[in-house]
């Protein structure tokens, strides 16, 4: 999968464009980010953010092992 693969995925099913970032919203608050990709050049980094206000890494993975789950 490349960069713009994950970020047409990423749009396609629901997450918003807030800076460059895909990002999924808080229901609550339709203009607070909740969960980021953030896709470097050769990795995508999936981040929380923690109540505190500060983005967390969870996941950093590179393109090349990214796939599409075959359910949905």
């Amino acid at each position: 999968m490349t960069k713009e693969e994950l970020t047409s995925w990423a749009l396609s099913n629901g997450w918003q464009m807030v800076g460059d970032h895909p990002s999924l919203m808080k229901p609550t608050n339709a203009k607070e980010a909740i969960v980021r990709l953030v896709l470097k050049t050769t990795v995508a980094q999936l981040e929380i953010k923690k109540p505190s206000g500060k983005w967390e890494k969870v996941q950093s993975e590179s393109y090349t092992k990214i796939t599409y789950d075959d359910y949905a």
